[in-house]
């Protein structure tokens, strides 16, 4: 998909990617302090509370980001079907590949510990299982997690770029009006209604306030395009405001406010995300902030990392019980368990960007037509 750039496109947003680093650490964090309590060692864990319990967040900035990143890197297209179908194109043959690679492993593994392609919990028995395995292969919204169980933010994306895809075929002017009315119906459909029974999986994932993240991210960047020359001390301000929220949410451990975990963590997390991408965007923008290399690095295994650091953590954990292992579960089994962790799931993560995803995303652009751009911005 080749693109004439404007002047904000052609800025490389570094810190948005080490942005995507530290939210894909923050999710690592948290299911590692999941298994270490959740039966890797018998009787003491050894693991106090603490910011990784609240590691889930990572997820939010994920979706911040997406909708950030869908405005910015759409600025100069013009709107038509061939300008939504391409965008569509490319974001589905980012996020499939490796997904289908992760979930397959999910599958082996199933077929292998239950005779079926999935874990019993999720199915009512192994006819279901297929198609419920199916169904997760394609990222559509069922009552239980898909095979992967992290997969269903990756529903909730897919949800979000279709959308945003069809967007894409309005005169760009009838954007934010567009994301506007999105919100607003989602947020009235709530408030109006309520939460929707998980029996509802489709409609569930239609009137999520999880959506407001996506449109939020979406709606920061069409400001952040039209007033391009922020003054740096704004940047810092706001990223140090987003930065002291998420550590305070993180540090006094917030619970939910709601019986709905989607709406408590967009109340509590949602603003937060916003001013982080914001502040880290306007310093971008004008060179306010750099950030080390190797945290950029991350960022380019974030969904990698994401993807693969859960199927480490479960082979680690197969072969702590196979040998015993965890029955002695002292702080120092505890530390040395989270280290081998976070070092395997990193290196996998790596490999995993450098041997399919990297090579998939070349293959796959090479496939891609041009877009028409718009003659102005």
């Amino acid at each position: 998909m080749t693109e004439q750039a404007s002047p904000t496109q052609r800025v490389r947003l570094d810190n948005i990617q080490a942005l995507r680093g530290v939210a894909a650490l923050a999710v690592l964090f948290y299911h590692l302090a999941l298994f270490i309590r959740g039966g890797v060692f018998v009787g003491q864990s050894g693991l106090p509370a603490g910011p990784w319990d609240q590691g889930w967040a990572g997820v939010d900035l994920f979706f911040v980001i997406s909708g950030f990143i869908m405005v910015w890197t759409t600025q100069t297209i013009s709107p038509s079907i061939k300008s939504s179908s391409a965008f569509l194109w490319r974001r589905v043959t980012r996020i499939y590949p490796l997904w289908w690679f992760c979930a397959a492993i999910m599958a082996v593994y199933f077929l292998w510990a239950y005779n079926m392609p999935a874990a019993p919990d999720r199915v009512a028995g192994p006819q279901e299982a297929w198609s419920y395995a199916l169904k997760s292969f394609a990222l559509w919204p069922q009552e239980t997690p898909p095979l992967l169980g992290l997969g269903w933010t990756l529903v909730h994306e897919m949800w979000f770029y279709i959308v945003f895809a069809a967007l894409l075929i309005l005169p760009r002017k009838y954007l934010v009006p567009s994301l506007v009315v999105w919100g607003a119906l989602t947020a009235l459909h709530y408030l109006l209604l309520g939460a929707v029974d998980q029996a509802q999986a489709l409609r569930k994932l239609i009137t999520s306030p999880l959506t407001l993240e996506f449109i939020g991210g979406a709606l920061m960047t069409c400001v952040l395009i039209k007033w391009r020359d922020i003054p740096r001390n704004w940047g810092w301000g706001v990223f140090a405001i987003g930065l002291l929220w998420v550590s305070l949410a993180m540090i006094f451990n917030i619970r939910f406010l709601a019986d709905d975990h989607h709406l408590t963590r967009t109340i509590v997390y949602g603003p937060a995300m916003f001013a982080l991408v914001w502040g880290s965007t306007a310093l971008a923008l004008n060179g306010g902030l750099r950030v080390p290399n190797w945290l950029v690095r991350l960022g380019d295994w974030s969904y990698a990392l994401y993807l693969i650091h859960y199927i480490v953590l479960i082979a680690l954990k197969r072969i702590l019980l196979q040998f015993g292992w965890g029955e002695a579960g002292g702080s120092f089994a505890v530390f040395l368990f989270a280290v081998t962790a976070i070092v395997l799931s990193l290196t996998a993560a790596w490999m995993l960007h450098e041997v399919l995803e990297k090579p998939l995303i070349r293959f796959f652009r090479r496939r891609e037509g041009r877009l028409p751009v718009q003659k102005s911005v």
